[in-house]
């Protein structure tokens, strides 16, 4: 009675096999989804920030001077 419950172990290994065969496409499928998902994200053109970064970097190294300018009176005083 047991067996008869468990089953063949050959078919029970065949019938793993088809469903392991069946999903590999399924995958397959999702890869490639998932890898032109990818690619449509690569090819979005960024916003150039060259501008809006030059700005900073200016602001950035005018505060610096005003803070050296600073250091200089204090030291000197």
């Amino acid at each position: 009675m047991e067996d008869e419950e468990q089953g063949d172990p050959a078919e029970a290994f065949e019938r793993l096999r088809a469903e392991v065969e069946s999903s590999r496409g399924e995958l397959a499928l999702l890869r490639r989804a998932i890898e032109g998902l990818a690619a449509e994200r690569g090819a979005a053109d960024a916003p150039d920030y060259t501008e809006t970064l030059g700005r900073i970097q200016q602001s950035a190294d005018a505060t610096a001077e005003r803070i050296a300018v600073i250091n200089d009176v204090i030291a000197r005083s």
